[in-house]
């Protein structure tokens, strides 16, 4: 009789994600900056995801807490810092174009100048 093995493996290929991130720390050279918000531009089909996250720092050691960013909405928990990491993730399945981030903008008070 013929062996057949099966793990479902065709069926979890069928289901994929394609998935990528891109992370980038900005200088504002300013300690205490007040970060406002985040603009971008982006292109992002339908059942496919583009998810931007910042923390602040002082130093690049001590990073507080990741806070999910909403395209030029105030940024509410993220505090004073003179850095700012922002990630962005794509998420898209096999079968879809990946989302694209065209442009992102980083807004700040840099003592009291914007």
């Amino acid at each position: 009789a013929p062996y057949t093995y099966s793990d479902a493996t065709g069926i979890g290929f069928s289901q994929s994600l394609v998935t990528g991130k891109w992370t980038v720390i900005h200088d504002s050279e300013a300690v205490g900056t007040d970060w406002n918000n985040i603009d971008w531009t982006s292109s992002v089909p339908e059942g496919t995801t583009l998810t931007v996250k910042v923390r602040s720092s002082e130093d690049k050691v001590n990073w507080s807490s990741w806070e999910e960013a909403d395209d030029g909405v105030e940024l509410i928990s993220t505090p004073a810092g003179r850095y700012i990491q922002i990630e962005v993730s794509f998420k898209a399945p096999v079968e879809h174009d990946s989302p694209i981030l065209y442009d992102l903008t980083v807004n700040g008070d840099c003592n009291g100048e914007d």
